[in-house]
């Protein structure tokens, strides 16, 4: 339960220190702590509101001795004198819902099952958007079904049986109509003559409330067997085995044969039928349940093909039933993994055949392809028996239980010799741990190897860690830190006394970062949030107030460290692996690692010859691009450094990034990631390909100086031909972009810190835009005139429905937008920077006169400026429309820089436009007087 108070003394930039050291005899473990105690008050800023909302973090040091002492004792640490670690303990448990697209239809007089005279029509979450999507999601734990569209509940979180699911032969005419329309939304659906297949189905919600729901025929299996196993999770009867095989090589993972469904009574902590999306960004996938992925008192059993398996079918009344197909016999002159899904297509009962593996089904709804291996399973769609006909057998696939290439996460330790004492993986689920329920803590350690001659390894090596709610309040105390770290070296022995002298000199690092917590409070009486960002990103002045600067000598040395008031993960400071390094060293390749983070990507970034702090920073950089859409996705997916023992955090974490120093985790088909980024080798590969984007020795000129065609072989797409070409093209004028404002920062000499924040910020511009530019379609024409050319092209349009698909869209009006903020302004504001000498004046002066009739005080101009950083451009696109050939266009920007001139953050937002813009706008303002 969280409270709420004005900011005030009582306000503690740090919540805990922690010791660590590395024993010749219990190797890395936890010394000391201080506070003693395992609940803790943490202090977090509620930035709309401007107040600050205190939570409680549980920290059991005891159960968490080995974390900490591997998070803060990283390989390699004791190999160099000083070293910086990050990590985050205390984390809020990640919702875990299975999605999947939809289109809602109401029936438009009462009926009865089974339904199939029924006339229907479209439920429109949003008006004309007919062919927009809702997405149905299935809760894993519980199995409450329900229906989001963007921000909105459409449908309340019910329970839903199997038996409640009413399968119609034919599709209505008007759901017909609607499925025709999808599938020639765009040409990669209708390539080689082949179209998406959909179901339609009629959800009974009792008390005569039925729901008609569209969807792609491959998801609707996923569908069922994701519900199954939500409502009746598998149990496998506990038998001894044997130790797991070594990981499967490449040659040996294809031969290899799949392990069957578990019967009913098995534990599932990962919900087999639970549907991820692929690496393409494609259909959810069943997620499997391997051999390794059992939980620890699950047992598989011996021999697989002799257990029972689930069909489920379509009754001839539409219900769909679960039965007992018997014992599974193995066939050698058949596939036994060949399934047939038999539907009727379209309503006058025409058949067709589609080839799921060949030819991905591309819901324009849901932008979702299957990729399931062909080694594994072979899907054929049919349609067979004749219109008005009840449904036939629906075979649910057998890829439940195969291996895919985007498995199920490990829920068992890869390598343990004994699977069946491992602990079973706590399943995550929203209702019982959301944001508000957890309050992550952000670590920072810093690791101090004290050379001894006497010391049995040659050395002693000790890491001190400052917990705290926000990393850039903690790492200006950063040599603070390390001086604690020497003091505690010099304390001999490990019994009471010398464990009490180390706790003071943990307790007077505390007390000194928490005597910076009064500057701190009594600065952020003086600026709201808003106003601090407006000032840091869109003026070059600043603000006093931004920072306060705390100065102390806790152990003789004079410390001085500038403290951010209001903090922000754009505050964090980078040595080697920012965001501009990344993009430097990696080229066109970290696109990837961009589109793979708001797909909810497993993520693995690998360095084998840097160091902790290499591995950290990039995954903290990468943490950075995803907090873009959710502010808590730093404390959800983000492992900065995480070892083999610790395993068991992050692998029931879907989309999770890590960074490692390990190479066991090069293996994809132990680990089931999806993209690994190697510092070393300066690649990024992909699980599903074994494809190295690697450009060895490639500078950032080059990157644009060579061939086209080398410079995007890299790109990887998930279309064909001329969608795939668009994406590259695409793809790579984002990145030609980036690498221009690299060099324009470079020229103008601005910090480093500077430059990862403005590179931050045009990121931030370009996703939110791609998100919220559905809301034009509905809204101000003008603005869609202006966006569509460069956010609605087919394949920004899949890589939307894509993100869409994703968790980190939930609540995302409320991550992306400041209170009160419409959505149209930062639409209007991309749209007036993409403005062109051959846009349509009256779509120029809509944007324009639709800005200024927003700004009505002072807190809208300073949203206003906010959508517009220096990063992108400032407001310079609006003092450019001075020049315009239209004299209404000019009297209208004229009027809204003036507006925007009224406030102090507007000035010296005006003060930071070029010398010619300024030199304009000075001699028009003159004339108008």
């Amino acid at each position: 339960m969280s409270t709420t108070s004005r900011p005030g003394a009582e306000l503690q930039l740090a919540t805990c220190l922690v010791l660590s050291e590395f024993d010749i005899d219990k190797g890395a473990c936890v010394r000391s702590h201080y506070p003693k105690q395992k609940n803790f008050k943490v202090f977090f800023l509620n930035k709309d509101e401007g107040v600050m909302q205190t939570k409680v973090a549980t920290i059991d040091m005891v159960k968490e001795e080995e974390y900490f002492a591997n998070v803060m004792l990283p390989d390699g640490a004791e190999k160099v004198e000083i070293a910086k670690s990050m990590f985050v303990c205390a984390r809020p448990r990640p919702p875990v819902f299975a999605r999947f697209p939809c289109y809602r239809f109401s029936p438009t007089s009462r009926q009865s099952p089974p339904y199939t005279d029924a006339s229907w029509s479209r439920l429109l979450a949003e008006a004309k958007s007919p062919l927009t999507s809702e997405i149905l999601l299935i809760n894993r734990k519980n199995g409450h079904v329900s229906i989001r569209y963007k921000d909105q509940v459409l449908l309340s979180p019910s329970r839903l049986l199997i038996d409640d699911i009413y399968v119609l032969p034919t599709l209505p005419a008007e759901v017909d109509a609607i499925a025709r329309e999808l599938s020639t939304q765009f040409p990669s659906h209708s390539a080689n003559g082949v179209l998406p297949l959909f179901m339609f189905f009629v959800l009974n919600m009792g008390e005569g409330n039925v729901l008609g729901v569209l969807m792609q025929s491959t998801l609707f299996q996923n569908f069922v067997e994701a519900l199954s196993s939500a409502l009746e999770p598998a149990v496998v009867p506990k038998k001894e085995v044997a130790p797991p095989p070594p990981a499967a090589t490449e040659d040996t993972a294809e031969a290899s044969a799949p392990v069957e469904p578990p019967t009913k009574d098995a534990p599932s902590t990962e919900a087999p039928g639970m549907a991820t999306p692929d690496e393409n960004g494609g259909d959810p996938v069943p997620v499997e349940v391997e051999e390794q992925d059992v939980p620890a008192e699950v047992a598989v059993p011996s021999n697989p093909i002799e257990e029972e398996k689930l069909e489920t079918s379509v009754e001839p009344d539409g219900h769909i039933s679960e039965k007992d197909e018997g014992e599974s016999q193995p066939d050698d002159t058949h596939d036994s993994h060949e399934h047939i899904i038999q539907v009727t297509d379209h309503a006058d009962g025409s058949t067709m055949e589609h080839d799921e593996l060949s030819h991905p089904l591309d819901v324009p709804g849901g932008g979702l392809s299957s990729n399931m291996d062909s080694s594994h399973v072979r899907s054929t769609v049919t349609s067979e028996y004749p219109a008005g006909s009840s449904a036939g057998n629906i075979q649910l696939p057998a890829s439940s239980s195969q291996h895919s290439k985007t498995g199920s996460n490990d829920l068992s330790h890869p390598l343990s010799p004994e699977p069946e004492e491992q602990e079973e993986e706590e399943v995550y689920d929203a209702e019982e741990g959301g944001d508000e329920a957890c309050a992550p803590l952000y670590g920072l350690a810093a690791v101090v190897t004290k050379r001894d001659s006497l010391a049995k390894r040659g050395g002693l090596t000790k890491s001190v860690a400052v917990l705290g709610p926000y990393v850039s309040w903690l790492e200006p105390f950063f040599s603070t830190l390390v001086e604690a770290a020497y003091y505690c070296c010099d304390i001999p022995g490990t019994d009471s006394d010398a464990e009490k002298q180390q706790e003071n000199v943990l307790k007077t690092c505390f007390e000194m970062i928490n005597k910076a917590s009064a500057l701190v409070a009594s600065s952020m009486k003086k600026i709201t949030p808003l106003e601090s960002e407006v000032q840091r990103f869109c003026t070059l002045t600043g603000s006093p107030h931004l920072y306060v600067v705390h100065r102390d000598s806790p152990f003789g040395s004079f410390q001085k460290m500038r403290i951010p008031t209001f903090p922000s993960l754009s505050d964090i400071m980078f040595v080697n692996f920012g965001l501009e390094n990344l993009i430097e060293i990696l080229g066109p390749s970290f696109m990837h690692l961009v589109e793979g983070v708001f797909t909810e990507k497993k993520i693995v970034i690998l360095s084998r010859l840097g160091q902790a702090t290499d591995v950290c920073e990039a995954a903290l950089s990468l943490g950075m691009v995803g907090s873009i859409l959710d502010p808590h996705f730093m404390a959800k997916k983000v492992f900065p450094y995480t070892s083999v023992n610790i395993a068991d955090h992050f692998v029931g974490v879907p989309g999770y990034i890590i960074g490692t120093m390990n190479p066991i985790f090069l293996n994809s088909k132990t680990w089931k990631w999806d993209l690994l980024c190697n510092l070393d080798e300066k690649t990024v590969v992909f699980a599903d390909e074994k494809k190295s984007s690697k450009r060895p020795g490639a500078s950032l000129y080059a990157a644009l100086t060579t061939n086209f065609s080398n410079a995007t072989a890299g790109l990887r797409t998930s279309d064909t031909g001329k969608a795939a070409h668009d994406s590259a093209n695409e793809e790579m004028d984002v990145y030609k972009e980036l690498v221009s404002l690299i060099y324009r920062f470079r020229a103008l000499r601005i910090p480093t810190g500077e430059r990862n924040k403005r590179i931050w910020l045009f990121l931030e511009e370009r996703i939110h835009t791609l998100l919220l530019v559905d809301h034009a379609k509905s809204g101000d024409a003008s603005i869609l005139d202006i966006l569509q050319h460069s956010f609605c092209t087919p394949s920004a349009t899949q890589l939307r429905l894509r993100v869409q698909a994703t968790s980190l869209v939930d609540n995302v009006s409320t991550h992306v937008l400041q209170k009160n903020e419409p959505t149209a302004l930062p639409l209007l504001c991309a749209a007036l920077r993409r403005c062109s000498s051959g846009e349509d004046i009256f779509s120029v002066q809509r944007v324009l006169q639709a800005m200024l009739k927003f700004l009505d005080g002072k807190e809208s101009i300073l949203m206003l400026l906010r959508r517009m950083p220096i990063a992108v451009g400032g407001i310079d696109p609006i003092a450019f429309q001075l020049t315009h050939p239209s004299p209404t266009i000019r009297a209208v920007a004229l009027q809204l820089l003036k507006t925007i001139e009224t406030i102090p953050e507007g000035k010296s937002a005006i003060s930071a436009m070029s010398n010619f813009l300024i030199t304009v706008y000075d001699k028009q303002s003159s004339e108008a007087q």
